[in-house]
């Protein structure tokens, strides 16, 4: 599958590699405080022409954007353009000073906080001492001038049990939303996995919180927990009703828009699908115009064939009674545990879901993967 859009309609940008604190799960930690970093008349002229090409919208991310001292000479070239935004920031260099700032600034339609857990021994576990009493400021003060703001809270060992006590935060704060995430093997997070990963009986059990929390609080609670809870109902559907019976028919590996409807650039210039394949490289805006790269990268031609794989061709999925709803999973989680984007994802495999023990074997969980890959 060769045929593309014309641009994309998505492009995130992470706008640095610097960032204030360490944590444990951090998906881009292998170029934390990296100085390869964009300059200002770069970011610039490259926000230019991704208007020029009339993508849709932008994310705005890092490290830590907060971190750039020209962030908002890069938000005020963002202004002058037709797109809509999105910021991610963990908020703890926010002061009510800078949170005024962020109001005038009128296309950003949301901001997103990392927030790992509703205290400061879970958060502060997950991404450093000091980091929770910081980010809470930091939000306290974002909400006393800017109205959408959400909180994005990854899913562990180590705060589980404290998806109750973050929802009913985020209703004191006045947030938007709060969302919870699944913690992928990624990053910094393959040094971790030990001490990170759900086993699936932990996954199962926190879905169905999630879920309850949702038919309480409404759509104030969202994110891929819940929407992987629906995924693996249709399975529990199909299982009812056989296959014969069943009306959808997915057997290919259709689970990402990365390289299709979007992608991420690196703080260095480096384009990738997404940042979560932050070491699938398809070109540098350095050294490559945007759009040549967007068309020809072969990167991004794998990724547009992933939907021409069929799971009959995968030797783990060919026998699978599920595959017909299957679409394959994260192909970022494919690529980090077997170097292969054409392979699936165990996290979103139902056969994995419905058993007990973990995602990953054990034996492999404790390995750290510099220069790598994991075979599962």
């Amino acid at each position: 599958m060769n045929d593309c859009l014309s641009a994309p309609l998505d492009v995130f940008i992470a706008i640095t590699n610097r960032c204030n604190l360490t944590c444990e799960h951090c998906n881009v930690y292998a170029t934390r405080d990296s100085a390869s970093d964009l300059t200002t008349d770069e970011w610039i002229k490259f926000i230019r022409r991704l208007a020029e090409l009339k993508v849709f919208t932008l994310w705005i991310s890092g490290g830590e954007p907060f971190m750039r001292d020209d962030i908002f000479s890069i938000f005020h070239e963002i202004e002058k353009h037709h797109f809509h935004y999105g910021l991610n920031t963990n908020a703890t260099l926010i002061d009510e000073d800078t949170s005024e700032r962020i109001s005038a600034l009128r296309k950003l339609f949301n901001i997103v906080v990392s927030l790992d857990g509703a205290k400061q021994e879970t958060h502060d576990k997950l991404r450093g001492k000091g980091s929770f009493d910081r980010t809470i400021r930091g939000i306290e003060n974002l909400l006393k001038y800017n109205e959408r703001v959400s909180t994005y809270t990854t899913v562990t060992r180590y705060n589980y049990q404290d998806v109750e006590n973050v929802t009913i935060l985020g209703r004191k704060l006045g947030l938007e939303s709060v969302k919870f995430n699944d913690l992928l093997p990624l990053g910094n997070a393959m040094c971790h996995l030990p001490d990170l990963t759900l086993s699936n009986s932990q996954r199962r059990a926190v879905t169905k919180e999630v879920e309850r929390l949702r038919n309480t609080y409404g759509n104030f609670v969202i994110g891929t927990i819940l929407d992987m809870g629906q995924f693996f109902k249709d399975f529990e559907e199909l299982e009812k009703i056989g296959n014969r019976e069943n009306p959808r028919c997915a057997n290919g590996l259709f689970g990402c828009g990365g390289g299709i409807q979007k992608c991420t650039v690196r703080p260095d210039g480096t384009v990738v699908p997404c940042d979560r394949l932050w070491s699938f490289h398809a070109g540098n805006i350095r050294e490559t115009d945007f759009l040549d790269i967007w068309r020809s990268s072969p990167s991004f031609s794998e990724m547009r064939r992933r939907a021409s794989i069929s799971l009959d061709d995968i030797e783990e999925c060919s026998g699978c009674e599920y595959k017909l709803l299957c679409i394959g999973g994260c192909p970022a989680v494919s690529y980090e545990l077997s170097g292969s984007v054409f392979t699936v994802d165990p996290m979103s495999c139902y056969r994995i879901y419905k058993g007990e023990g973990f995602p990953y074997h054990r034996s492999k969980m404790s390995q750290q993967t510099t220069g790598k890959t994991i075979r599962i």
